[in-house]
């Protein structure tokens, strides 16, 4: 749910570009075939008439319940996209990201520097712009 919530919240890749197929509706939008799109993901992601009021907080119990049922939208979540072009590599990754965590809590305890800058800037991926600096104290110390 952690992990859920901070893709949520800052996803690597902040647009998503689609061309329709066919000429399509959505909503009262009339989207003509190959006409470019741009999705924002960082603005859906958002949206308090998609997640709630609680949209810019980070709330990890949004997910208690699953990925379909943390928004009013079932695919509102686009952390890795979502369908035949979703991301190869996602369940790779959060294997992956679950595993470090773990690890690192098993024998740490970690808070955020009082260094730290909250800075999310935009280089391809959405990163900090002035580093991730935490402070790290052994548990058995």
């Amino acid at each position: 749910m952690v992990l859920l919530e901070t893709l949520r919240l800052y996803p690597p890749v902040i647009f998503m570009f689609r061309k329709p197929i066919t000429d399509m509706q959505l909503g009262r939008l009339h989207l003509p075939r190959g006409t470019a799109i741009v999705i924002p993901i960082p603005i859906l992601h958002r949206d308090k008439e998609v997640w709630g009021d609680d949209a810019d907080e980070f709330n990890p119990l949004r997910f208690a319940n699953g990925v379909t049922r943390a928004a009013k939208i079932p695919h509102a979540h686009l952390g890795f996209s979502i369908g035949p072009r979703s991301c190869i590599g996602q369940n790779f990754a959060m294997l992956e990201a679950k595993l470090v965590m773990a690890m690192i809590l098993q024998k740490f305890s970690f808070a955020l520097s009082p260094k730290y800058v909250h800075a999310p800037a935009d280089l391809i991926t959405l990163q900090p712009k002035f580093g991730l600096p935490i402070l790290l104290k052994a548990l058995d110390a």
